[in-house]
């Protein structure tokens, strides 16, 4: 399917159930933001669309991605998110560097000024559905 200059591709991998924490790395920045002289990931930007859909993407790097503290990743973190748990991420896993889980992610996207509060709410309450969901099932 294609929407917005971009190649949608279905690809899911199953959750772990073990958590991890995913090595530091650096994020993802694609050729159309690069000759702009931009320094962080754009989830708007096309290229950067495609990137964030390319399942060659690692886990990694949406984790770098979603460290960078500007409104373009911080207003998108449900969709960050979602990529992360679509490349078979348990919902515990950790940010290398930060040491920070998607649940810690997803309240700090809602802080005044750089994040939205109620998109926020709403991917800290999914993600705590996931962790009682999958919790659930384990037993």
């Amino acid at each position: 399917m294609s929407g917005g200059g971009f190649t949608l591709v279905d690809f899911t991998v199953p959750s772990r159930d073990n958590t991890m924490t995913h090595e530091p790395t650096e994020a993802p920045l694609c050729d159309e933001c690069q000759a702009k002289d931009l320094c962080f990931f754009d989830p708007t930007c096309s290229g950067c669309q495609d990137l964030l859909l390319d399942s060659n993407t690692t886990i990694s790097q949406l984790f770098a991605v979603m460290r960078q503290w500007v409104p373009q990743t911080q207003r998108n973190m449900s969709s960050l998110s979602r990529e992360v748990l679509r490349r078979g991420a348990n919902v515990n896993d950790r940010d290398g560097l930060t040491d920070l889980s998607l649940l810690h992610f997803a309240c700090k996207s809602g802080a005044a000024g750089v994040g939205n509060i109620d998109a926020a709410v709403n991917l800290v309450n999914s993600l705590l559905n996931k962790v009682c969901i999958d919790a659930s099932t384990t037993k």
